[in-house]
């Protein structure tokens, strides 16, 4: 259990200084940062927006400047402007304002994280964490790996709360609060994962993510998105048959099929490539006895090959 000193002393930047860090990575899981304060500064910018106008400049200075390294990192990978930001807010207040009351209960995602990487501790050997910063972003990522550690879009994460503003908001686009600790342990793997290049390589990219997933089920008993999960198991088949066969078509062609593809006009769920990486990386472990020594080889793995070999999805 982590100590009362040591929540006492989350999102200072001193924290960031004393974590017993190799090459920028933290070996003890009870020494990861949990950095909230970014949802507070984004608050007292929309109080200040709402009594003295919606200006730029109070998005800048408030939020923008004030805000941790894991929010500025995700205004340098979103390219976001503080003109298109005000906009986003102001549009959507009434949302912002309903789901406050949630959004502000800071202990709750600090003692969730921790409970989070405490299991993930035990799943994954020598595992390797950064620190966690729970935001207010532009609804592009539920979550999502930086250079100053993992980044929570908290505002993202609110789907199944009572009394939701939706306004102009798709909520089929929002990610349901109850999974919030299946999407943490699914990001902490990307940031254990040994690095890999992905962008060229539908492989890749479908066991990277599916590889997570799992992992986050072995940490939660939760699988990804319900409505993939349910389509997959019902159409397992045919969809490793396709899969399979688009492993040798560009990857331009193909990967908006499979991966990252949510909001995009299709007769079938998003990111189904995520369950068939889930479901490869499933059938390597029982087949390879479901041990310490299998997880390893799924987190730690320099490329992919062996684990298709090794699943027998080709036999």
């Amino acid at each position: 259990m982590f100590t009362k000193s040591f929540v006492m002393t989350i999102g200072l930047c001193v924290v960031l200084l004393s974590c017993g860090r190799q090459d920028g990575f933290i070996s003890d899981v009870t020494e990861v940062p949990v950095v909230t304060n970014d949802i507070d500064l984004f608050y007292a910018a929309l109080d200040r927006m709402e009594r003295d106008g919606y200006y730029e400049s109070i998005v800048q200075t408030d939020y923008f400047d004030k805000g941790s390294d894991g929010l500025k990192d995700l205004i340098n990978k979103d390219q976001l402007t503080a003109k298109d930001f005000v906009s986003y807010m102001k549009e959507h207040v009434s949302f912002f304002t309903s789901i406050r009351p949630y959004l502000t209960e800071r202990d709750t995602y600090v003692s969730l994280t921790q409970d989070v990487l405490s299991r993930f501790d035990e799943v994954v050997p020598d595992a390797r964490y950064k620190p966690v910063f729970f935001v207010i972003g532009r609804n592009r990522h539920g979550g999502t790996l930086t250079d100053a550690g993992f980044v929570v879009e908290l505002q993202r994460n609110v789907l199944g709360l009572p009394d939701i503003e939706w306004g102009a908001l798709d909520s089929t686009q929002f990610i349901p609060y109850a999974d919030l600790d299946h999407m943490i342990a699914h990001e902490q793997v990307h940031v254990t994962q040994a690095p890999m290049h992905l962008s060229n390589s539908l492989l890749r990219m479908t066991l990277n993510e599916g590889i997570a997933d799992y992992i986050a089920y072995k940490v939660t008993a939760k699988k990804g998105n319900e409505e993939s999960y349910s389509y997959g198991d019902k159409n397992y088949d045919s969809l490793l048959e396709e899969w399979l066969e688009d492993l040798d078509k560009p990857v331009g062609e193909v990967r908006s099929k499979w991966v990252w593809n949510w909001g995009s006009d299709m007769d079938r769920p998003h990111d189904l490539g995520y369950y068939i990486g889930f479901r490869i990386a499933e059938q390597y472990c029982k087949r390879s006895g479901q041990t310490s020594e299998s997880i390893s080889a799924l987190v730690y793995a320099n490329d992919y090959d062996f684990i298709i070999k090794d699943s027998g999805i080709l036999e």
